[in-house]
């Protein structure tokens, strides 16, 4: 699976416009993020998508069982399949820009595992129990795959124990996958499919692309720890991520005038060093040799994303059209050491 995600942070006919492109090119699937104050609402733009395009895969990248009840999302769910039959896919996240307001928490890991079984049930007619309320969703009969996305282990594990597809960022990848397999076995279950979501750009320059995307590799660090920067002797400083604050470095909607803010936290050499081993950048066929490498690990498919913030992903879908070319790919160069590591 190739998907690409498309925030709707333009009116609803633009983002009808690029997600029928990317579907002429050949993605699999667009992913939409849910953050009411970033971007227009999700389930409204994902109906119109329904509406508007006949082949391509849709829905959240990702929403919570936080800001919106399980019983709503499934709802919204199950009428979105009805409009686009056996192609809504439903990302689940903890919560990140979409809470913080009004006392609301990210979800933790036995939360975002409750809520994603609850919702099963409501899309396949079953009823949930809310203390002595007993809730069904009439008229329900949907299968649509609920994919979790995680980083750390017991989100990972949760997971593996009832998702049907996991979405994870790049680093530890053979660790993240083991996590998820081993959680499954222990559910007595098969390991659901693992996909990467990654930055990506076509470019000869790196070096330049890193000084704009420290807001990015700075979240990154939030989320999957200092250790690899640590261990390499480079610096950065990581403050702590209050969800839905107005410090929210992961949604900037200008990156490079972000990553100018962000100097005394990520350093020139540490944002170079997450360019090159955690996004997807370079030439084409650097690209293609790394997403062939991530295959070759046993990951299913590959999410990617533009770095601008401000954009809708044009310029992505046409570079990058040339993976949807060959699934299978062919020899490819050397990739460096640490690379074939992660």
């Amino acid at each position: 699976m190739l998907g690409i995600r498309v925030p709707a942070n333009r009116p609803p006919q633009e983002v009808i416009d690029v997600v029928r492109h990317a579907d002429s090119v050949g993605f699999d699937a667009a992913w939409l993020p849910d953050s009411q104050l970033n971007y227009r609402e999700i389930w409204t733009t994902l109906g119109a998508l329904a509406v508007s395009t006949e082949r391509i895969q849709i829905g959240p990248s990702v929403t919570n069982v936080v800001s919106r009840h399980p019983t709503v999302t499934a709802s919204a769910a199950r009428t979105l399949h009805e409009l686009a039959p056996d192609r809504v896919i439903l990302g689940l996240g903890s919560g990140d820009s979409t809470v913080g307001f009004d006392r609301l928490l990210p979800a933790k890991p036995d939360e975002l595992k409750r809520g994603a079984l609850a919702i099963r049930s409501l899309l396949h007619g079953e009823p949930v129990s809310y203390g002595k309320f007993h809730a069904t969703l009439r008229d329900a009969s949907a299968n649509i795959p609920i994919y979790m996305a995680g980083s750390g282990p017991k989100v990972l594990a949760a997971a593996g124990e009832v998702a049907d597809g996991v979405i994870i960022l790049p680093g530890r990848v053979k660790e993240k996958m083991a996590l998820v397999r081993d959680a499954a076995a222990r559910a007595n279950r098969h390991p659901p499919p693992v996909f990467l979501y990654v930055m990506a750009e076509v470019t000869d320059d790196i070096e330049a692309l890193s000084r704009n995307v420290k807001p990015i590799a700075l979240r990154d660090a939030q989320l999957e720890g200092t250790g690899p920067y640590d261990e390499r002797g480079l610096a950065i400083s990581v403050p702590e991520h209050v969800a839905g604050a107005d410090g929210d470095v992961g949604h900037a909607e200008d990156y490079a005038a972000a990553s100018r803010q962000l100097d005394e936290f990520v350093s020139d050499e540490a944002a170079l060093w997450f360019a090159q081993n955690r996004m997807l950048v370079g030439s084409k066929t650097a690209i293609k040799a790394r997403v062939d490498h991530w295959r070759s690990l046993g990951i299913a498919g590959v999410i990617v994303s533009q770095i601008s913030g401000s954009e809708l992903p044009w310029r992505l879908v046409d570079s990058l059209g040339f993976l949807t070319e060959q699934r299978v790919g062919c020899p490819n160069p050397r990739l460096p050491q640490e690379m074939i590591a992660e």
